[in-house]
C-alpha cells in the first residue's frame, strides 16, 4: 500500500508540477561591483575609498562610474585619479577647507541637478593662513555644473590662503531656476584686497552656451593664460579684483543689452570682457592684457562702466599690451564710461589690433595706424644717426613704428663719398646696407654713415 501511495505521488508531481511562489525562491547575495581602489584594496562605496585615502598619500583610482549619496566635505589633503570614470552627485560633490584637493586623470565631476558647483571652495577666516585650501585640476578632467569651481565666503566673509591651479575643462549650466552661472566664479562678498584668492587657470576651456566665462565678483587674483573661453552672456564679468591674461581666446555670441548696475550680480550685455563698478564691491580693478583674441559679436569685446552717481571710478589699472579685438561692427571695440576716462592722463593701450579706432587710448610716441579694416597700436622708436668727419647724415623721422619704409638723407663733402652705413639695433644685431633707406625693426635703430675720402688716382702720361 505504501508503494502505490509512492507511486501516485510520483504520478501526480510529473503531472502537476509544484508551483513556488518568488517570495519562496531562494535568495543569493549578489557581489557589489568595486568602484574604486587605493593601492590593492578595492572598494564597492566611494565614499569608503575616499575617506580611506583622505590625509594620506594614496590616491583613490575609479574602477567604474561613481554616484556620491551626498556632499563629501574634503577636510585633509585627498587625490582622486578619474582614469577614464566619472562622478557624479545631484549638486556640490566636494565642498573642500582646509586641505588640498586634486583630481587627475581623464573623466568628469558632475552636478546632475545644476546648482553649486562640482568643486565647492572654501578658505580661512585666519589672514595669516597660506596655502589654506589648494585645489588642483588635471589637463583631462572636466567639471560640470552650475558653476565648475565656486570660491564662497566663509560666515566672516573672507576666503584667506584659497589657491586654485586648473588646467581642464570647466562646463557651465542653468540652475533648476533657470538661473545662469559661470565655469569660476568668487563670491562678491570675499572683500580682503589684500592675502586674497589665487586663480591660476592654465591650458582651460571654460564653454556655456548661456552664461559667463569667469566671473569676478569677489576680489582674488587671476592668472588666465594660454586658455579658451566660449561664452552667451560674458567671456569675463569683473566686479573687484586682479586679472592679468596672456594668449586668452574669448568667444561671445550673446545678444547685446545696455549695461545696468546690480547689487547681487551682474548684468548680462554679450560683451567679451566685462566691467562693472558697484560701491557694495571691493572694487580696486586691474587688468593687464598681454595677448590673446577677444571677440564680442554684439558687443563691445572690453566694456566698462560705472554704478556711481557721482561719478567715482573703482579702476586702479587697464593696460593693454597686445591682441586681437573685435566688437559687433557697429559697435565700439572699446565702451568707456567718462568717469573712467577722466582718470586717463596717459593712454593704456600699447599694442594690438583692433577693428575700431583706439587712438583715444594710446600714449604718446604711439601710433594706432589702419591696416585694410583693423587698426594696429605701435609704439614709436628712436631713430639715432650718427656719421664721421665728411659729410653729413640725417632720417627723414627722428621715430617710426615697426614696418616703417626710413630714408636717409646722406650728403658727402667735397671729395668724400660714403663708405658705409650700419643699422643696429637695440640688441647689438647689425645690418650694413648699400641704399639710402630701410625698414624700420621694432625696437629703436642707430644708423652709422661713415665718409672716407675719395681716392684720385694719379694719370700717367707716356
Amino acid at each position: 500500500m505504501k508503494k502505490m501511495t509512492l507511486c501516485l505521488m510520483l504520478i501526480l508531481t510529473l503531472v502537476f508540477p509544484v508551483v513556488v511562489s518568488a517570495t519562496e525562491v531562494s535568495t543569493e547575495i549578489v557581489a557589489q561591483a568595486d568602484v574604486a581602489q587605493i593601492g590593492d584594496t578595492k572598494y564597492t562605496k566611494i565614499e569608503e575609498a575616499l575617506d580611506a585615502a583622505m590625509g594620506t598619500d594614496e590616491k583613490v583610482v575609479l574602477l567604474s562610474n561613481a554616484t556620491l549619496a551626498g556632499t563629501y566635505k574634503v577636510t585633509d589633503n585627498l587625490t582622486i585619479d578619474l582614469a577614464g570614470f566619472n562622478i557624479s552627485a545631484t549638486n556640490k560633490l566636494f565642498e573642500v577647507k582646509g586641505a588640498e584637493f586634486t583630481v587627475e586623470g581623464k573623466g568628469m565631476l558632475e552636478e546632475t541637478t545644476p546648482d553649486y558647483a562640482p568643486i565647492y571652495v572654501y578658505g580661512s577666516d585666519d589672514e595669516n593662513a597660506s596655502n589654506y585650501t589648494v585645489i588642483n585640476v588635471g589637463k583631462d578632467v572636466t567639471l560640470k555644473g552650475w558653476c565648475g569651481i565656486m570660491i564662497k565666503n566663509s560666515t566672516n566673509n573672507h576666503a584667506y590662503g584659497v589657491v586654485v591651479n586648473a588646467e581642464g575643462t570647466m562646463i557651465s549650466e542653468k540652475d533648476s531656476g533657470g538661473v545662469t552661472g559661470s565655469g569660476v566664479y568668487v563670491n562678491g562678498f570675499i572683500k580682503d584686497t589684500e592675502k586674497y584668492p589665487v586663480i591660476n587657470l592654465n591650458s582651460a576651456t571654460i564653454s556655456t552656451s548661456n552664461g559667463t566665462g569667469v566671473y569676478g565678483a569677489g576680489f582674488a587674483k587671476w592668472n588666465i593664460t594660454d586658455t579658451k573661453i566660449t561664452a552667451y552672456e560674458m567671456g569675463v564679468g569683473i566686479k573687484s579684483g586682479i586679472f592679468t591674461l596672456d594668449n586668452v581666446d574669448i568667444t561671445v555670441n550673446g545678444p547685446y543689452a545696455l549695461p545696468t548696475g546690480n547689487g547681487n550680480g551682474i548684468n548680462a550685455t554679450g560683451a567679451a570682457i566685462q566691467i562693472e563698478e558697484y560701491k557694495s564691491y571691493a572694487g580696486k580693478i586691474d587688468l593687464t592684457i598681454n595677448s590673446g583674441n577677444f571677440t564680442s559679436e554684439n558687443n563691445s569685446a572690453l566694456l566698462e562702466y560705472t554704478t556711481s552717481v557721482d561719478g567715482v571710478t573703482f579702476i586702479e589699472n587697464i593696460a593693454i599690451n597686445g591682441g586681437t579685438f573685435n566688437s559687433a561692427e557697429e559697435k565700439d571695440v572699446i565702451t568707456l564710461s567718462d568717469s573712467f576716462k577722466t582718470t586717463i592722463t596717459d593712454g593704456f593701450i600699447t599694442g594690438g589690433t583692433f577693428s575700431s579706432d583706439v587712438s583715444s587710448y594710446i600714449p604718446a610716441y604711439y601710433v594706432c595706424n589702419k591696416s585694410n579694416s583693423n587698426y594696429v597700436v605701435q609704439k614709436l622708436h628712436d631713430i639715432k644717426v650718427n656719421y664721421t668727419e665728411g659729410g653729413k647724415a640725417s632720417s627723414d623721422v627722428i621715430r617710426a613704428y615697426e614696418g616703417r619704409k626710413i630714408g636717409l638723407e646722406i650728403a658727402p663733402d667735397k671729395d668724400y663719398e660714403v663708405k658705409e652705413i650700419k643699422i643696429t639695433d637695440a640688441s647689438g644685431k647689425t645690418n650694413v646696407i648699400t641704399e639710402h633707406y630701410f625698414t624700420m625693426p621694432n625696437s629703436p635703430v642707430t644708423v652709422d654713415v661713415t665718409f672716407a675720402k675719395v681716392v684720385k688716382q694719379e694719370v700717367t702720361v707716356p
